[in-house]
Order: C-alpha cells, then sequence, then structure tokens
C-alpha cells in the first residue's frame, strides 16, 4: 500500500499492527502498543484504520464470503435512478428496483468488485480516454493501464496510438485488452464513479429481525409456507395454524417423494471446484429421463446471461424459453438471429 512503510519498522511494531488491524477485541496494552508507537503518525493513521475495518470489522469477510457478483449484488443500467455503484440483486441478474447498500464501506468494495470482474463497457472507457487526454501526464497515466497487459499491440502502447475518432478500432482492438486493467478501473472509479455518486447521512434508518420481537401497540403479523420456523419466533409469538392450511406440510414433502424426483451425483472430477456453466449443461443432456426446465436456484450459471445459457442448451435440443434479466419470459427457437 502506498504511504504505508510497514516493511521498515521492527518486528515488534509489525506484530502489534498485525493484530490491531485483524483482531476486533484487543487489551489495553495492544492497543497502545500501535497508537503510543513512533509509527502512529498523520500519515499513517488512516491506512491502519482502513485496514482495521477491512479485516476486523469484517468488511472483506462479509463481501466475498456472502456476497456473489451477478447473484447478490452488481450493476443495473436500467435503474430508473441511474448509479455506477453496485445494488442489491434480488437472484442471478435480477437486480432490485430501488434498494441501495447502506454501510459505505461495503458499498465501495462491492463496487471495486463489480467493475474488476466485469470490466469496462465501451460507453466507460470511451468517458475514461476522454478523461485521460485532456489531462496532464496522460502517457505516463496510459503506461500504468498497459503494462500488466502483454497482448496489447504494439501500435496501442502509447497514448499517441490511440485515435478515438476510429470506433471501430477503438472497440475490437484497444478496448477488448484494456476493459479488464486493474489500473484502468482504478482510473474511471475515482474520477467518474466515487467521485460523482459517493454520498454520506448523518443519520440512518435501520431494522434487522430483532425488531420483531420488540412491544408494540399494534398485531405483527406474517406469513410462512409451512410452520416449521415456529420454534424461532419471539417468544410473544404465536404460530396461527389455520385449519384449512394444515396440509400444506403433508403437501411439501408429497412434491418431495414423487417418482418423477431424483437426483443427480457431479462427476468425480468435477467435485471439489466450482460448477461452472459446461459442466452443469453437459449433466442437464445426458440426464434421463431428459430434463426440460432448470431452474437455477442455487445461482450456478454465472459465466452466461440467461440468454447465452439457452443458446447453449439450444444447440443440443429444441426451441426452448427463458426468463430474461427484467423478469420477462421469452421464446428462443432454433432458428433464430439472436
Amino acid at each position: 500500500m502506498d504511504g504505508f512503510p510497514i516493511a521498515h519498522q521492527h518486528p515488534t511494531v509489525r506484530n502489534a499492527v498485525r493484530r490491531y488491524i485483524t483482531q476486533w477485541d484487543m487489551s489495553g496494552k495492544e492497543i497502545e502498543a500501535v497508537e503510543k508507537s513512533p509509527f502512529w503518525h498523520e500519515s499513517t493513521i488512516n491506512h491502519v484504520l482502513l485496514l482495521r475495518g477491512l479485516f476486523a470489522s469484517g468488511i472483506l469477510s462479509f463481501v466475498f464470503a456472502q456476497k456473489r457478483w451477478r447473484v447478490n449484488y452488481g450493476l443495473d443500467p436500467n435503474r430508473e435512478k441511474t448509479t455506477k455503484l453496485a445494488v442489491p440483486f434480488r437472484a442471478k441478474d435480477n437486480p432490485t428496483p430501488r434498494s441501495e447498500f447502506s454501510h459505505p464501506d461495503v458499498v465501495i468494495v462491492l463496487t471495486c468488485l463489480t467493475y474488476y470482474y466485469g470490466g469496462l463497457d465501451d460507453e466507460a472507457l470511451f468517458t475514461a480516454f476522454d478523461l485521460l487526454i485532456r489531462s496532464d501526464n496522460a502517457d505516463l497515466e496510459y503506461q500504468e493501464w498497459v503494462k500488466a497487459i502483454p497482448t496489447i499491440p504494439d501500435a496501442f502502447k502509447h497514448i499517441q496510438g490511440v485515435n478515438l475518432k476510429d470506433h471501430v478500432q477503438c472497440v475490437s482492438e484497444v478496448f477488448l485488452c484494456i476493459k479488464y486493467s486493474k489500473a484502468a478501473i482504478d482510473y474511471y472509479l475515482c474520477r467518474m464513479v466515487f467521485a460523482k455518486e459517493s454520498r454520506e447521512f448523518p443519520h440512518k434508518l435501520s431494522a434487522s429481525g430483532w425488531d420483531l420481537g420488540k412491544q408494540k401497540q399494534n398485531p405483527t403479523t406474517g406469513f410462512s409456507g409451512t410452520n416449521d420456523s415456529r420454534y424461532v419466533l419471539p417468544l410473544d409469538m404465536k404460530q396461527l395454524d389455520i385449519p384449512e392450511q394444515k396440509h400444506t406440510n403433508a403437501l411439501v414433502l408429497e412434491y418431495l417423494i414423487q417418482p418423477e424426483n431424483a437426483i443427480a451425483l457431479v462427476r468425480p472430477e468435477v467435485k471439489g471446484a466450482a460448477l461452472d456453466s459446461k459442466s452443469l449443461l453437459d449433466m442437464v443432456i445426458y440426464m434421463d429421463p431428459n430434463t426440460r426446465v432448470i431452474l437455477d436456484v442455487g445461482a450456478q450459471v454465472i459465466e452466461f446471461t440467461n440468454l447465452e445459457f439457452s443458446k447453449e442448451w439450444l444447440k443440443c435440443c429444441e426451441d426452448l424459453a427463458f426468463r430474461g434479466s427484467a423478469g420477462s419470459v421469452s421464446r428462443l427457437p432454433r432458428r433464430s438471429p439472436y
């Protein structure tokens, strides 16, 4: 990290700082070992506190362990109130219409991951290049973009070789190489996303499951398809078993044990690794009896959109239907221009 000279410190200081940024519960002596040391000064305080927030406060463990790109978060270019920040998703490729992440650090990390995974689109790259060529030391900054891209043609290794007026050349030759450049993405995020989209509010209104057990004047009403959750309800809340609905549990079990239901085992060579879309499609094609519907409730298909996955499936079967990113159902015939 730039401006964080921890490598030059004594091992005792380094160990104290490591505990400070990775452990939430610390003794007063452990805190003083960092905050009373010569390393604790104006040029390093913000870095240490930032790292403590990311590691000790659980920001990184939350976004990497509990959130999946395109399943729990991503970009929504069709949102009525447009934003370039990451927004919550209800399911794969299905963003919520108005919800936003409330924690500012979570928003920043998820937005960074969204662009790192998905890269910059053509519009974003044209915006970044237009801003770059009007800045000082444009070629030096551009060198940071391309220094980790060995596949970029020699003609485009300097900013002078990029002709933004040649739209076809930029899209087909230059942008394909640069869209995943971390330096280019960071440049765009700092100047076009966080500088314009980030905001902070003085107050926060939030609610959680604990509010269900709070004493209130009016009764709390909820609904569940089955009554197995009655044991985790707050003590002052009671499950109402309506006589007309008592058969629901047995009905669910009956659906599960129907003879047409079966379990497909993952091939031995796939076990231990993430099940990718190609492996899943191969399993579906050769299943007996023939599988006609895929409900991707676990969001296993990440490499493709529903339309792209349908095209791959269509190569091996008849016409099919799929649910688009907007939630609408579309039909894709075998002979389709798309």
